[in-house]
């Protein structure tokens, strides 16, 4: 007896044929159930998606629903065809270069233009996508492409997550691809996330993606936020769940800024929350606005703001919209949370 495969709830599944690479292309897609009109949302393009879809789809879930990121997008890109072979047809696609008495790499040239040309323009056309907001992913020979991707591409994507990289691939090409990019480049401007398992190989893994980390930082690009985090106890694939969680955190990160004097008074105040039946109180110590729901009155929360308009919670999956009046009070807050959005006036 054969039983139907269980989908990925809310995704889509769309074939595209590559002109670039001459082969044909699975496309997952994860987009906003309700999406607003006239929205925009970042797009994550996520390589090796035969494998890792599921994965991000489960690990966006959970970030998305405390918060930690926006809305958006994700693509998963998987070969096509009649049982594919993955494994050969990723390396082909993901590398840079061939190295010399090698058959089967180097096709990572024409897989960005596939990307470039084909790719992107057909999410943006088909989805509500934001056309200044790309992410990029990828594991092993796909965070090698990543780092491929930023110097060969800048500006092409925003923000990069680059797990266990294979930098020593090809006598460590991209060490050199690097070098070539900082002698007639100033700036980069992206942000980017890279991570590898403390218990990977660390002659062939580990140290190749540490040296490429430090070349990189060394340079002082205008524009480059860089991370850099080993997580120990996992090795080379089973590093991927809480790299893709904590790179999807990093490369998304929004600022925290101080407010003035005079609009931390301003918030000071009660708020009616009608749909939980309680008051939301907003109190100040210092320079350190505190938020107490009705339902926990002993344990306020920490606010972090991103901006004069838009806090969280530090805890707690919330985010809190001031609205002022013209004259500058603040007449109510809008609260998201994981149940919907409502306005809170001022009592």
């Amino acid at each position: 007896m054969s039983y139907p495969a269980v989908p990925v709830a809310g995704s889509q599944l769309r074939d595209l044929h590559s002109a670039s690479t001459g082969r044909d292309y699975e496309i997952f897609v994860r987009a906003p159930a309700d999406a607003k009109p006239g929205v925009n949302y970042p797009v994550l393009y996520l390589l090796d998606g035969q494998w890792d879809f599921k994965l991000l789809d489960s690990v966006y879930g959970g970030l998305r629903y405390d918060r930690f990121v926006p809305e958006m997008i994700i693509v998963g890109i998987s070969n096509g065809g009649r049982d594919p072979d993955h494994g050969s047809l990723r390396a082909l696609d993901y590398s840079p270069v061939c190295p010399d008495g090698a058959e089967g790499f180097g096709g990572g040239p024409a897989f960005l233009r596939f990307m470039a040309d084909e790719l992107i323009p057909f999410v943006e056309r088909e989805y509500p996508a934001d056309p200044v907001d790309r992410a990029i992913g990828g594991h092993s020979f796909g965070g090698l492409f990543t780092f491929y991707a930023l110097f060969e591409a800048p500006g092409l994507f925003r923000r990069h997550i680059s797990v266990s990289p294979a930098v020593d691939f090809a006598d460590s090409f991209m060490m050199r691809f690097e070098q070539e990019y900082a002698a007639s480049h100033r700036a980069l401007n992206a942000r980017v996330y890279v991570a590898i398992g403390g218990l990977e190989d660390r002659k062939f893994s580990i140290d190749p993606a540490k040296r490429l980390y430090d070349q990189i930082i060394s340079r002082d690009y205008d524009g480059l936020e860089i991370s850099w985090n080993v997580i120990e106890g996992e090795r080379h694939s089973g590093v991927k769940s809480e790299a893709y969680n904590r790179g999807l955190r990093e490369v998304f990160r929004r600022p925290v800024v101080a407010l003035s004097d005079d609009l931390m008074d301003a918030l000071v105040g009660t708020y009616s929350f009608k749909e939980a039946n309680t008051d939301l109180t907003v109190t100040r110590d210092g320079d350190t606005l505190l938020a107490t729901l009705g339902l926990d009155p002993e344990h306020p929360d920490v606010l972090l703001a991103h901006s004069d308009t838009e806090l969280a919670f530090r805890t707690e999956p919330l985010l809190v919209t001031v609205n002022r009046s013209p004259g500058g009070r603040v007449e109510s807050l809008g609260l998201s949370t994981p149940e919907g959005d409502c306005t809170c006036p001022r009592v």
